[in-house]
């Protein structure tokens, strides 16, 4: 296709300024709209950038490069020529198209630019797109933004074939290469929701560079140099932006060349999990974001549509997850966050209409639905075979089966630290946490019932089974003795009393992790991100709970006293349900026919593996 004409500058005329008249696109074919990036026009006593936008088919497009970046919240307010008019574009792409102008024109799809941001037909349209648009790209060109000079420089160095010689991974002056490292990892780009599927839906490796000043170089064999530079350093949480989108993308490259065996559900929850725990401007983005992606594992996901509201964008969403898994409703472990961390939200008022079953995506779950095993508690309430059985009701409703078995009759709530306790590590958050849930339990079962319960709760971690019966002696000997919460909030203790309880918690904190503290062939920071995380995902969440019935467990949410416990065909650990109105008639009690409200999750004693097909006591109850 022959490029456009060059157009006379001296006959530029304005556009309104909060939007330029774009020609809408072909309604009968799939094609994008690309820009022509002219060079500098040495004739003319000007150095505008000057653009003209061309529509292509996307079947078979000519040669075009599709630009990754990050719009930062940033407003068009830089002013470049697009044919014979004036355009407004974000500085962020004004510097783009800086940095890529060349000595002859070539085109560029640059979302911002290409797409005509003040109509939502076209908005839909081009998302539902974007899987073709990177796929068939000749290129994708990643910009970073301005980087700091050090890492501009440390970049360049890792391009260069001596880079190992190059790279001083000690330096006497200036910042280690970990430090830059760091920095580099927390650019926007590495965190924003858009850039996953961008990065990751380019079917060769060879078509994606980064930007450094006006010169490219291959993205992924740096990336493999930035871990090979740092090392074991590299499993550390700050690395976490770089090195989880380079295993995703490894995962879908295997699945395209058909030598994936990780299951398609699998990959989906992995999307998702890495999405979630991205940034975007427009919640509706969590979704619509994921479009390109998803799309390539089921056609059938949910096609962009930004004019529907951001509660039944989340809820069709979910419905397709769980539609698809067919027999598999782990889902539901990520849908009380909300709860938990509702004033994290980014949906403002729309968060209180979200259904109780629906997970909020702007919150990064605090539940793993992946933790621990079928044989957490014994004896299982139901046969292995147990299988859900579900039905997506109108009106944003879900109905389950399982079997109503006990209420809650007191929960504790998992230790926050405040006033003179503030200065105690996230370990030791854990242990006084565990020295509150221990004093209660001791008033409805013998030291050695609650032993065997915790034991078969963290039976899956090797590294505590030998510190279990030191670390247990010590707990229970803490929770006899422990200050009263009460008067600790009323006047401050004694410094010497807080101090000499506090040391005897830090002597278990180190027998705690005594099995993990012997692995000295890791490294401390490795061993240090080990710690937090398993400290973290394992008890920071979880409160103490006792039954009505006498059994003690866990409980992850915004559990009550009064709250049901119902087991669920073909999940795992029991959900905690709460009635969406006060009264309700004994019949609706027997049936389970009335509106819940998901609360959380239970793991208490005798009680697991959901309900099996073969079981009598089949109950329903209906998630609103």
């Amino acid at each position: 296709m022959e490029e456009p004409k060059s157009h006379d500058p001296n006959s530029l005329s304005s556009a309104p300024s909060d939007h330029f008249p774009y020609q809408p696109l072909s309604e009968t074919a799939s094609t994008i709209r690309v820009l022509w990036l002219h060079p500098k026009d040495e004739a003319q006593k000007h150095d505008d950038l000057h653009i003209d936008l061309e529509e292509i088919p996307l079947q078979e497009p000519p040669e075009f490069y599709a630009i990754s970046y990050t719009w930062d919240g940033q407003k068009p307010t830089v002013p470049i020529r697009c044919g014979d008019r004036e355009m407004l574009v974000t500085a962020n792409c004004f510097q783009i198209l800086c940095q890529l102008r060349a000595e002859t024109a070539f085109r560029i799809w640059i979302d911002a630019i290409c797409i005509d941001q003040s109509s939502i037909f076209e908005r839909n349209s081009q998302v539902a797109m974007m899987a073709d648009i990177y796929q068939k790209a000749a290129g994708v060109w990643i910009w970073l933004g301005e980087l700091e000079q050090d890492c501009h420089d440390f970049l360049l160095k890792l391009t260069e074939p001596t880079w190992e010689q190059d790279v001083d991974r000690n330096p006497e002056e200036g910042r280690h290469p970990a430090q830059i490292i760091r920095s580099l990892a927390g650019r926007p780009w590495f965190s924003r929701v858009w850039t996953l599927q961008e990065y990751i839906l380019p079917p060769s490796d060879n078509s994606i560079c980064i930007l450094l000043g006006s010169s490219k170089f291959l993205f992924n064999p740096l990336l493999i140099r930035v871990f090979d530079v740092l090392g074991p350093i590299k499993y550390h949480p700050f690395v976490q932006p770089l090195l989880s989108i380079f295993a995703l993308r490894t995962q879908f490259v295997q699945r395209r060349a058909g030598n994936n065996d990780m299951e398609e559900e699998m990959l989906v929850d992995e999307v998702f999990s890495a999405a979630s725990r991205r940034a975007c401007f427009n919640p509706k983005d969590r979704i619509f974001g994921m479009h390109g992606l998803l799309s390539m594992l089921d056609p059938a996901f949910p096609t962009p549509d930004y004019s529907k509201n951001v509660v039944d964008i989340y809820a069709d969403a979910v419905k397709w997850m769980l539609v698809r898994s067919g027999d598999n409703l782990d889902l539901l472990y990520s849908a009380f966050s909300v709860d938990l961390l509702r004033n994290k939200s980014e949906l403002g008022s729309d968060a209180d209409n979200l259904p109780s079953w629906v997970p909020d995506f702007t919150i990064d779950p605090v539940v793993d639905p992946s933790w621990g095993t079928r044989n957490h508690l014994t004896p299982p309430l139901s046969p292995p075979e147990a299988v859900s059985k579900f039905e997506v009701l109108p009106r944003r409703r879900l109905r389950v089966s399982g079997r109503f078995v006990t209420t809650i009759s007191s929960y504790h709530k998992p230790h926050v630290p405040q006033g003179d306790e503030q200065y105690v590590s996230k370990s030791t958050d854990l242990l006084l946490a565990m020295i509150d849930w221990f004093a209660a339990f001791q008033k409805v079962r013998q030291p050695e019932m609650i032993q065997t319960f915790l034991e078969e709760c963290i039976s899956q971690w090797s590294a505590y089974d030998d510190a279990s019966a030191a670390w247990f002696e010590h707990v229970m000997e803490l929770a006899r003795d422990k200050p009263d919460p009460s008067v600790r909030v009323a006047r401050p203790l004694d410094e010497l009393q807080i101090r000499s309880w506090l040391i005897r918690v830090a002597d278990l904190s180190n027998r705690l992790l005594g099995g993990a503290s012997e692995q000295e062939s890791l490294p401390d920071s490795v061993l240090s991100a080990w710690k937090d995380i398993i400290m973290q995902d394992l008890f920071r969440h979880w409160g103490g709970c006792i039954t009505s019935s006498g059994q003690i467990g866990f409980g992850q949410g915004d559990i009550q006293s009064g709250d049901a416990v119902f087991v669920v065909a073909g999940l795992m650990y029991p959900l905690v349900l709460r009635r969406a109105r006060a009264t309700v008639t004994e019949d609706e009690w027997t049936r389970g026919s009335e509106d819940w409200k998901l609360i959380g999750r239970a793991l208490v004693e005798n009680i697991s593996e959901g309900w099996g097909p073969s079981n009598p006591y089949r109950h329903e109850a209906v998630l609103c």
